[in-house]
C-alpha cells in the first residue's frame, strides 16, 4: 500500500511543475474545486492542504495568462460586442468589469450536474 502511494504521490508532484492539468479538472464545469475537496478534504493532513495548494496554482496561472493576453476587455469578442452595441461602452460599466476576476466566480459558483441534458445544453457530449 505504502509503495502504490509513493508512486501516486510522485506524479501527483510532477503535476505540481505543470498546474494546467489541475486547471483542467478546475475549469470543466461539472468538477471544478469541489473534484479535490471530495477527494482530498477527508484525508490525510498532508491531502487537504493540497486543496488551497491547487486552487492557488490554478489562480496563478490564470493570472498569468490574463498578463500574457494583456486587456481582459480587449478581446476579439468585446470588440465586437462594441461594434455591435451588445453592452454599454460607459467608463463605469469598464470599471467594474475590470475589477470582477471572472475566475473568482466561476469558483464561487456549483459545479454542473453530471446529467446528460445539462451537458448537451453546453454541447459537452
Amino acid at each position: 500500500m505504502t509503495a502504490a502511494w509513493n508512486k501516486i504521490e510522485k506524479y501527483y508532484k510532477l503535476c505540481d511543475t505543470a498546474p494546467v492539468y489541475y486547471a483542467a479538472v478546475v475549469l470543466n464545469p461539472t468538477l471544478k474545486m469541489q473534484c479535490f475537496k471530495d477527494q482530498w478534504s477527508e484525508g490525510t493532513d498532508t491531502q487537504q492542504t493540497w486543496i488551497p495548494w491547487v486552487e492557488g496554482l490554478v489562480k496563478q496561472l490564470w493570472g498569468a495568462g490574463a498578463s500574457r493576453y494583456g486587456d481582459a476587455e480587449d478581446t476579439p469578442f468585446s470588440r465586437l460586442a462594441n461594434a455591435k452595441r451588445l453592452k454599454q461602452n460607459t467608463a463605469a460599466s469598464k470599471a467594474a468589469a475590470s475589477a470582477i476576476d471572472q475566475l473568482e466566480v466561476y469558483l464561487q459558483l456549483p459545479p454542473l450536474d453530471h446529467d446528460e441534458q445539462t451537458l448537451g445544453k453546453l454541447n459537452i457530449i
